[in-house]
């Protein structure tokens, strides 16, 4: 396994992604480097897993072309590549002749993007020695200083870009220190030009690669893939994101594939403008995607955005007829379903009400995934909902699918999916006191199975009633085994329990089977007239790395009862989050999972000006006398960049 990775963070996803580029062309562009990099490689034959992890651009060239030359030596071919927040625009890779990809099992495109108009140059920017002095988000609630610059649009009487002179001093001392010059002798790095004699369309060569692999391939997910786009003829006439786009190219060319031992694939690709699939197409309503899915209708995993499933204007009954065939096989044969919506930016609202006709439309076609598609499925065991979907929708799709037999299921938003147990805000004018009321006598009371036979309606709206884990656990609650329910807005929170807090989660205690539980909590951070969020973060920080300096969090005695260090010991410190979660879920959770242990993730959302999550992890279990829920296992809190986190995410990811 080799993996090459950035030493400086990853971007944040919603405002840094889509302004960075990751053409990164001054960085380890000497060729010295490059030399290195090829003799590596020739030494590195049982190579089976590739990843590329926020790559510089010279070397995610260089790992490309090395690891699938067509006459590198080795005792077995890549079998699994990864690309994330990296670039392959620009490159001079030939996936026909010079490059072969023949054996790839699984390819993963995350957070990347793919091409960029070049009117958007100007607008984007990279990383870069030399360049100018910026602040970027260090995945810590935090920021870094770094150098970038930004692109333009090309211009011949210009003439080249250059490569900064403190670039290249930089590269001569990196190669005296590693004393580069006695495997390479004295080559300079002005031998190599800082541009390809050729470009390939980057469209082209992710065609070629995946084209090369296509008989091999067994799992492919485009995960949050971005394409900058503008219509490359402005007096075209086309719709929005028509035949003439970069957007418009990449969907028609990966549906003209065909993967004859495909069993996953995933486009997650609906949670901002820039990683919408092209306007009008719908995998099961129009061509080529209806073709595509046709060919591919034994997937084991198939990942979607809920509202580009099917039109909202009904198809002719021929395209209907072949829906339904392809509904049919993956009914029994889906294990994993996954759909994504972009993002309400004030929280997901109980039910959707809008009434302009782009609004009406998207509703229809999530309605449409709703009855046509979801109720179909027979042997989904995991199911993750993502994204701007209402709160009543989310339910509708859990009791339309009350035949699979669910162990997972995932539901990440703005708002808290379960409910919101703050008191209405202007955008969720929802727990009135009467609703309060028929949320209590719900959670009380004997949870009612459906009656054998019964059929699914959908039922929109959200009257007042069961709360959603209610309807979970109506159908489920044999068979959960896992439950990660994400959502900030409205959380519970910690140290501060809410009246409608146990109410909201109190059908917990019908999952018996249950051995995972993540929930997001609302963690108060005010202090004294300010926010004390970095000072919390730099504790969580230095209470896990010790050879950073350690804060003093043990308060001399004249000090005042209320003062912020003792708080930060007795509220912050990892042990009193961990106690103060076992404690607020200890009457909530089901017996039978309290004996045995289970898991749970506390995640909370952290931040001044960046905003980051951070999760605590701990193993639960009762004392022997089945009085006290004790912390056995404490890991955390930590950012997802953090180190062992990161790593565990990368072995474990499903279908890779």
């Amino acid at each position: 396994m080799v993996t090459h990775r950035c030493q400086l963070p990853t971007p944040d996803i919603f405002e840094e992604l889509p302004r960075i580029s990751f053409k990164n062309e001054t960085l380890s562009q000497d060729v010295r480097t490059m030399k290195l990099l090829q003799l590596a490689i020739n030494n590195l034959v049982n190579v089976r897993t590739l990843r590329i992890i926020q790559g510089h651009w010279n070397l995610t060239r260089g790992l490309l072309y090395g690891f699938f030359h067509r006459h590198r030596i080795s005792t077995t071919p890549v079998r699994r590549l990864w690309l994330e927040n990296c670039s392959i625009e620009g490159m001079e890779l030939d996936f026909q002749d010079q490059l072969r990809t023949e054996g790839l099992e699984s390819v993963r495109f995350r957070r990347m993007h793919i091409a960029q108009h070049p009117r958007r140059r100007k607008e984007v920017y990279a990383l870069a020695r030399g360049g100018d002095m910026t602040r970027l988000d260090d995945s810590r609630s935090g920021f870094y200083q770094t150098t970038i610059r930004f692109e333009k649009v090309f211009d011949s009487t210009e003439g080249e870009p250059g490569i900064p002179s403190g670039a290249l001093a930089f590269d001569d001392e990196a190669h005296r220190a590693c004393k580069s010059r006695d495997v390479l002798g004295g080559q300079s790095c002005r031998e190599h030009p800082l541009l390809p004699e050729f470009t390939m369309d980057p469209i082209g060569l992710m065609s070629g690669m995946l084209l090369n692999a296509s008989g091999t391939l067994t799992s492919l997910n485009l995960d949050w893939v971005l394409v900058c786009d503008t219509p490359i003829d402005d007096s075209s006439e086309l719709e929005p994101d028509g035949g003439m786009t970069l957007r418009y190219r990449i969907l028609h060319m990966l549906a003209d594939l065909r993967f004859p031992n495909l069993r996953s694939f995933q486009l997650r690709n609906a949670v901002m403008v820039e990683t919408a699939p092209a306007w009008g197409h719908y995998l099961l309503d129009t061509e080529p995607l209806l073709s595509f899915i046709e060919a591919h209708s034994t997937l084991q995993c198939l990942a979607w955005p809920i509202n580009r499933f099917f039109s909202h204007q009904k198809p002719s009954e021929s395209i209907a007829q072949r829906a339904r065939n392809v509904i049919d096989s993956l009914s029994s044969n889906l294990l994993e379903l996954r759909v994504d919506s972009d993002y309400f930016r004030h929280g997901e609202p109980l039910t959707d009400v809008a009434g302009d006709q782009p609004a009406v439309a998207k509703r229809t076609r999530r309605r449409r995934f709703i009855s046509e598609f979801a109720a179909q499925m027979t042997n989904v065991q995991r199911l993750k909902l993502e994204g701007g979907i209402p709160r009543d929708e989310k339910r509708e799709t859990i009791r339309a699918m009350h035949r699979c037999p669910l162990s997972k299921i995932v539901m990440i938003g703005v708002s808290c999916p379960y409910g919101n147990v703050n008191p209405p805000t202007h955008w969720q004018p929802v727990e009135g006191n009467e609703h309060e009321s028929a949320i209590r006598a719900f959670a009380s009371a004997k949870l009612i199975t459906p009656e054998a036979g019964w059929k699914f309606t959908p039922e929109y709206g959200w009257e007042y009633g069961p709360p959603m884990l209610y309807h979970v656990a109506t159908h489920f609650a044999q068979t959960i085994r896992e439950l990660r329910l994400c959502g900030y807005d409205g959380a519970p929170v910690l140290y501060d329990p809410k009246p409608l807090q146990n109410p909201l989660l109190e059908n917990l205690r019908h999952f018996v089977n249950l051995e995972r539980l993540v929930l997001s909590f609302d963690l108060d951070t005010w202090f004294d007239n300010e926010w004390r969020d970095e000072e919390i973060v730099a504790y969580w920080l230095d209470a896990r790395d010790s050879s950073r300096k350690a804060l003093a969090v043990v308060p001399s005695e004249d000090q005042e009862e209320g003062s912020w260090t003792k708080l930060l010991r007795e509220r912050f410190a990892p042990q009193a989050l961990a106690n103060q979660v076992a404690e607020q879920l200890g009457l909530l959770l089901p017996e039978p999972a309290k004996k045995r242990g289970m898991k749970i993730r506390a995640s909370f959302s952290l931040g001044d000006e960046s905003v980051d999550i951070w999760d605590l992890d701990i193993r639960v279990q009762m004392d022997a006398v089945g009085e006290k829920l004790l912390v056995k296992e404490l890991v955390g809190p930590r950012e997802e960049g953090e180190k062992e986190r990161r790593e565990a995410k990368l072995e474990n990811r499903s279908w890779f």
